[in-house]
């Protein structure tokens, strides 16, 4: 159970590990009445905090209004590890839909060499799932460990990957 005079303490916290349990716990406990404190919290200065926000509305509550967002967080935000939150949450709104735009959106960030592999790692994976196609988590786990653009090519099976693109 949790004490909501404890939750509002802790959401007006300066101290960012507090107001990180605190917008999880919201989330948890589904307590909307806090849905417009926690969207400011999608600016906050601290990325950890940014990354609670968009969990609770994203993946705790399913907000369908944040997909805009989303993107616009995934392509910009300063931090990486936000924008593979957003991008994770992004690309969740589309599961199995097939869609051919999102498809193609998240090719062009694998082909892309200015972005991070970790976003590659997630838009490979985004592409087998928007597309309704089991991810190759063995496969792709191993991108955990590669750290150069060119090692990451060579662990991606770029013919299912083809294949995939051209059925949409």
């Amino acid at each position: 159970m949790y004490d909501i005079e404890s939750i509002r303490k802790k959401i007006n916290s300066d101290d960012t590990f507090e107001m990180y349990d605190a917008l999880i716990d919201i989330g948890k406990n589904e307590l909307y009445e806090f849905e417009s404190v926690v969207r400011r919290f999608l600016k906050h200065t601290d990325s950890e905090v940014r990354r609670a926000a968009i969990m609770v509305l994203s993946t705790y509550w399913e907000r369908k209004y944040i997909i805009t967002e989303l993107e616009n967080i995934w392509k910009n935000d300063i931090d990486e590890l936000v924008r593979v939150t957003a991008l994770i949450s992004w690309i969740a709104y589309f599961q199995n839909t097939k869609d051919k735009e999102i498809t193609l959106k998240l090719h062009s960030l694998i082909v892309d060499e200015i972005v991070e592999l970790e976003i590659k790692k997630e838009a490979i994976k985004g592409i087998y799932i928007v597309n309704n196609r089991k991810v190759p988590e063995k496969e792709i786990g191993k991108l955990d460990f590669v750290f150069d653009e060119i090692e990451f090519n060579k662990h991606i099976d770029w013919e299912e990957i083809n294949q995939i693109i051209s059925s949409v």
